[in-house]
């Protein structure tokens, strides 16, 4: 849930339009909870909240990348796309990863640790092809079981909540993207 003094910043838009207060409104007189979308419970009404810093987006590698840039044991590799994390069959220790760049097969080996963050779609395929999962279905697909592991790639659930709703309302109090996009806005914001 929230933290504070992290490197990425959570919360939601210093802007609100009359509108958002008004559907989080309804939703608690209809007796829904007004939430905190980032909090235990999730489901209810709630303002979005986004990552942005300053009234910017801030990405993950403007959060972890960019302090982090000049490190020495820092080596950050565009246009590469990992296939596998190796992984030790008797230790079961992650030792380091290989990864496709320019149509070539690489190698790197972690002196530490192995952190995976490719997503909810893309980690638990990525341990999946590493020979971490449902024993049955790696062995489906040839791929050596390092541990069985029942429950990987089950039950994906990504950006569950509804979004992308349109009313039309008889006031201009809505954010429409013509009344945004114009020469004092952009001066405003930078």
């Amino acid at each position: 849930y929230h933290s504070t003094g992290g490197y990425l910043t959570v919360g939601e838009a210093p802007f609100h339009t009359p509108l958002a207060a008004t559907f989080v409104q309804a939703g608690v007189e209809m007796g829904y909870d007004n939430r905190d979308i980032n909090g235990e419970k999730q489901t209810g009404f709630m303002i979005a909240q986004g990552t942005t810093r300053r009234g910017s987006r801030c990405s993950s590698a403007k959060a972890f990348i960019r302090p982090a840039r000049l490190r020495k044991n820092l080596d950050v590799t565009m246009n590469a796309f990992v296939t596998k994390v190796l992984i030790d069959p008797v230790s079961k220790i992650a030792f380091g990863v290989e990864f496709i760049k320019d149509k070539q097969i690489h190698r790197v080996r972690a002196g530490k640790e192995v952190i995976v963050s490719g997503g909810s779609v893309n980690s638990p395929q990525l341990l999946m092809l590493s020979g971490v999962g449902p024993k049955a279905e790696l062995m489906k697909h040839g791929i050596p079981v390092i541990q069985d592991l029942v429950g990987v790639g089950e039950n994906l659930q990504d950006h569950i909540a509804l979004g992308g709703l349109t009313f039309m309302i008889n006031q201009p109090v809505a954010i429409v993207e013509s009344r945004l996009h114009t020469v004092s806005s952009l001066m405003q914001y930078a």
